[in-house]
């Protein structure tokens, strides 16, 4: 007989049933437990909701169950990670605990109807789902920071910048609400992606199910689902759910990324917009006046991991269906890795941009200095002489070059000069008063006559900035309930599976899914 002793039983890849030689298996650590790490915990939560399944079902009975439960129990006292680790058997470990425990005339009931490529894509989804609900209550807190800064610099002006060169007047108001609009768009990805993703492939087998007549809505309800993907085909052998995860935060990885890179020109000794608090710096080994900004160069890398982990997955799935297998960790990994950082990435701009100290004096002093107010001269040019757009146009570029020449800076410019400037453009002086110049280049003008909707008038940010709240209390709601829906699930699990290790009957609740 070459079935094992029960404890000596290592997994269902045994030498000397479907294979006659050891595989690589052991030595690549395909189903090892601590390459599944990320895993480990819905592996377990699949299995006491298998077993609960099983018993209901009356396809195991309830004394059985009631024991089942119980190695189960024991397989995890020291923690559902060390049990697992352990054991070592990734995602069967339960059913090798259970099996070595009891032997495999009870013990090998547990996985009824299963394939590992099903477990693998339960834990999968309820590792994402669980990752995006802690992502969006992540985004919810940086947009609320962002919020509570832009509320205290509506009026504090700085130059934006295009080509790395000034070009008109925003106010760090403005600046830090078109931040929270990005998150607020990343929070609807991710909302809409969980809804897709919290959709549970249980009972699919590796494609086909079984004929074991498992209770697939019922097992999507124990887990927390919101119901059973209806094509047991789609269930397992497609992975667009982690593509489009991989998407989202390779998304909010460019957008961080870019915001870093913005920070960190607005903190350079030249710029000197923003001084960033020596406990998020670093310095030199050989220069001592160096105050290196390591938290914006972390954050400047935001994108890389999560690009990394989209192509890669890209790659893998361009295989023909049921080809990549043993990819499929990559998948994972790349995952893990790529929600936790995001998260992390989150919390530290929150901090680079609330506990920086910002020059407003400086901010103020760039925003006139270097020309970002001449697009106003021109508007004005055009609207107190009735010129054509372009003509005020072309007169103040003459006014700028011809104050660079002269050592002048931009936001010097004097109603003399642009007199100067039209009558060598169009052969008629400019005709502003020295007010009307002066007004037009003051960068606090620049910014409130830049009333228009969504504009960087302190008067259109304090318009936008309690719409901006109520969104995120809408959005602060949705993560709550999704949270408390989970912890339902959860106890609901627990209640199940407590009835079975007490060995109680099926509950009469419980019906044949149709």
């Amino acid at each position: 007989m070459i079935r094992p002793d029960a404890v000596d039983y290592r997994g269902h890849r045994v030498v000397g049933a479907r294979l006659a030689e050891p595989g690589l298996d052991d030595e690549i650590g395909f189903h090892s437990s601590e390459r599944e790490r990320p895993l480990l915990r819905h592996y377990h939560a699949l299995d006491r909701a298998q077993l609960v399944v099983l018993v209901e079902r009356g396809l195991v009975a309830p004394a059985d169950g009631a024991r089942m439960a119980a190695a189960l129990r024991r397989f995890v006292e020291p923690g559902i990670e060390a049990g697992y680790l352990a054991l070592g058997a990734g995602m069967h470990s339960g059913e090798v605990a259970v099996i070595s425990d009891l032997g495999e005339e009870v013990g090998g009931r547990l996985e009824a109807g299963r394939a590992s490529g099903e477990v693998v894509q339960v834990a999968w989804r309820l590792m994402e789902a669980a990752a995006l609900r802690t992502l969006l209550a992540a985004l919810a807190r940086a947009r609320g920071v962002l919020l509570d800064q832009a509320a205290a610099h509506t009026t504090s002006v700085m130059p934006g910048y295009t080509h790395s060169q000034h070009a008109q007047v925003v106010t760090l108001a403005h600046v830090l609400l078109a931040w929270e609009a990005g998150l607020a768009r990343c929070f609807e990805r991710g909302a809409e992606a969980h809804a897709r993703v919290n959709r549970s492939p249980a009972g699919s087998g590796n494609m086909s199910g079984s004929d074991q007549q498992l209770d697939r809505a019922r097992a999507a309800e124990l887990l927390g689902f919101d119901g059973p993907l209806e094509n047991t085909y789609d269930a397992i052998q497609h992975n667009d759910h982690a593509i489009e995860c991989l998407g989202l935060l390779a998304t909010l990885g460019s957008l961080i990324t870019r915001w870093a890179q913005d920070l960190y020109l607005y903190g350079s000794q030249e710029v000197a917009m923003l001084e960033v608090p020596d406990r998020f710096c670093g310095t030199s080994a050989l220069m001592p006046q160096k105050k290196n900004p390591r938290l914006l160069e972390y954050l400047q890398g935001a994108s890389a991991s999560a690009l990394g982990g989209l192509t890669t997955a890209i790659l893998v799935e361009k295989t023909p269906s049921g080809g990549a297998i043993v990819e499929r960790t990559l998948f994972v990994e790349a995952l893990a890795r790529g929600f936790g950082e995001a998260e992390r990435n989150l919390g530290w701009l929150a901090l680079a941009v609330s506990e920086s100290r910002w020059d407003l004096e400086r901010m103020r002093e760039l925003a006139r200095t270097h020309g970002a107010t001449a697009s106003t001269l021109a508007s004005t040019l055009a609207r107190e002489r009735g010129w054509a757009w372009r003509t005020a146009h072309e007169v103040v570029g003459t006014a700028v070059r011809l104050a660079s020449e002269r050592g002048v800076a931009a936001g010097e410019i004097t109603s003399a000069l642009l007199d100067e400037a039209s009558e060598l453009y169009c052969g008629e002086p400019a005709g502003l008063s020295e007010g009307s110049v002066q007004e037009a280049l003051d960068p606090l003008t620049a910014a409130r006559r830049h009333d228009l909707l969504g504009g960087p008038a302190p008067e259109e940010s304090e318009r936008l900035l309690p719409g901006r709240r109520a969104a995120l209390a809408r959005d602060g709601e949705f993560v709550a309930a999704l949270a408390a829906r989970t912890g339902a699930a959860e106890r609901a699990l627990d209640d199940a599976f407590d009835r079975i290790a007490r060995g109680e009957p099926a509950s009469e609740a419980a019906e044949p899914e149709s």
